[in-house]
C-alpha cells in the first residue's frame, strides 16, 4: 500500500480509527453501525438490532474518525455544518451529526451495503418477491413505466431501486442522481451524478435539483433519482411527463396512497408557483406504479405493488389499483396477485389499498 492509491490509504486509516468496531465494518451481515457517542454503540444485522459491547477509545478518537471519513468525501468537520453526509472506501453511506444538534455528542451512522448487489433471485429466495411479481415488474420496467419505490427508513428502497434498474435494456443511457452515490448498476452506459456541498467559502456546491436540470441536457434514456426529498420532485414529475418515461425514484411513505401525497407535498416545496390542482394532475399523469416496501423485525418485504388510476381523480383523491398484496401479516406471508383489478380504491389511508380484497 502506497500513497499512490489514496482510497487504500483512507481505508487503512479508517479501519485503524474504528478500533474494535472494525469487525462490524468487515462483516457482510451487518447492515448498519450506529455510534451514539463513544460509549453507546448499536449494530443492525441478520439477528436484528443489538447493543455492542465495544466502545470507542475516547471522544477525541470519535471526532478523529469523523474528520477522516469526511476528508475522504472531500468535506470538512467544522462548527458550521452540524449534519453531514459522506461515504466510505467500501461504498458505505455515512451520516454525521455533531453537538449541539446531537445531545449525545458527535453521532455517526454507517449504512453498509452488500459487496455484490442483490439480484431478482435473491429477492425470490428470501420471500420478498415471487416469480410472478418479478415478471410483472420486469415487464413494467421494459415498458418504460414510471415507478416510485416507497417505504420507511431502512426498508431497502435503494436496494430494490437497484434491482429494478438492472432490469433495464443494457443499451440505454442511464443517468443516476444521488445525494451520496449508492447505486451500483453494473450496466455498460451509466452516468452517476452526486450532489456536493459548497466549500467553506460557498464555492463548488451543486444540488439534486441542479443535477436534474443538467441531466435533461445530457440525452438520457432513463433518469434515476436516488430519493426525492424536496423540490426536485416537481422537476422529476415534469420530466416524466415530457419524454423521459421509464424513470425511477424513491420516497419516504407508509403506503402507496401516502406516497402520492408525499410527492405532492415535495412538489409544492419547489420555488415555482404551481396550482395544487395542476400538481395533482401532473402526478397522476406521470407516476404509473408504486412499489411499497416495509421492514418488520430484521426482514424486508415488498408489501404492495399498485398502479395509479389515471381517471376518476377529479375530487382530488389519488386512486390506486393494487396488483400484488401481501397475503396476510404472518412472517411466511407471500406476495399474491390481486383478483378483480378493475375495482380501484380511493387513496388516503393505510387501509385504502386493501378495500379491493
Amino acid at each position: 500500500m502506497t500513497a499512490d492509491n489514496p482510497t487504500l490509504v483512507y481505508d487503512s486509516l479508517i479501519r485503524h480509527l474504528l478500533g474494535p468496531l472494525v469487525e462490524y465494518y468487515d462483516n457482510p451481515q451487518v447492515s448498519e453501525i450506529m455510534i451514539n457517542g463513544p460509549d453507546d454503540i448499536f449494530v443492525d444485522g441478520a439477528g436484528g438490532m443489538r447493543r455492542s459491547e465495544h466502545r470507542m477509545a475516547s471522544t477525541a478518537a470519535l471526532r478523529g474518525l469523523a474528520r477522516v471519513i469526511l476528508q475522504y468525501s472531500g468535506k470538512r468537520l467544522t462548527d458550521h455544518d452540524l449534519s453531514l453526509e459522506a461515504r466510505l472506501p467500501n461504498k458505505s453511506r455515512v451520516h454525521i451529526v455533531q453537538d449541539p444538534a446531537s445531545r449525545a455528542g458527535l453521532t455517526i451512522a454507517i449504512r453498509q451495503f452488500r459487496k455484490t448487489p442483490l439480484s431478482e433471485a435473491d429477492l425470490i429466495e428470501t420471500g420478498a418477491l415471487t416469480p410472478d411479481a418479478v415478471a410483472y415488474l420486469r415487464a413494467q420496467v421494459l415498458g418504460h413505466r414510471n415507478m416510485i419505490v416507497s417505504g420507511g427508513t431502512g426498508t431497502g428502497k435503494t436496494t430494490l431501486l437497484g434491482v429494478l434498474a438492472r432490469m433495464m435494456d443494457p443499451t440505454e443511457r442511464i443517468i443516476t442522481i444521488e445525494d451520496v452515490a449508492e447505486l451500483d448498476l453494473g450496466l455498460p452506459h451509466v452516468v452517476a451524478l452526486e450532489a456536493q456541498m459548497p466549500d467553506a467559502k460557498g464555492r463548488g456546491g451543486i444540488t439534486i435539483r441542479d443535477l436534474f436540470r443538467a441531466t435533461l441536457r445530457m440525452r438520457p434514456d432513463r433518469v434515476i433519482v436516488g430519493e426525492c426529498r424536496g423540490g426536485e420532485a416537481l422537476d422529476m414529475i415534469q420530466a416524466m411527463n415530457s419524454g423521459h418515461a421509464g424513470s425511477l425514484s424513491t420516497v419516504h411513505a407508509d403506503d402507496p396512497a401516502r406516497a402520492m401525497s408525499r410527492l405532492e407535498t415535495l412538489c409544492l416545496m419547489a420555488d415555482v408557483e404551481v396550482p395544487l390542482v395542476a400538481v395533482r394532475r401532473q402526478l397522476v399523469e406521470a407516476v404509473d406504479l408504486i412499489v411499497q416496501v416495509r421492514r418488520r423485525a430484521s426482514r424486508r418485504r415488498i408489501s404492495a405493488i399498485s398502479e395509479v388510476v389515471k381517471d376518476g381523480n377529479d375530487d382530488g383523491a389519488y386512486r390506486m389499483r393494487p396488483v400484488f398484496l401481501l397475503d396476510g401479516e404472518a412472517d411466511d406471508a407471500t406476495l399474491a396477485r390481486v383478483d378483480g383489478r378493475d375495482r380501484a380504491a380511493p387513496a388516503g389511508s393505510s387501509d385504502s389499498i386493501r378495500q379491493t380484497v
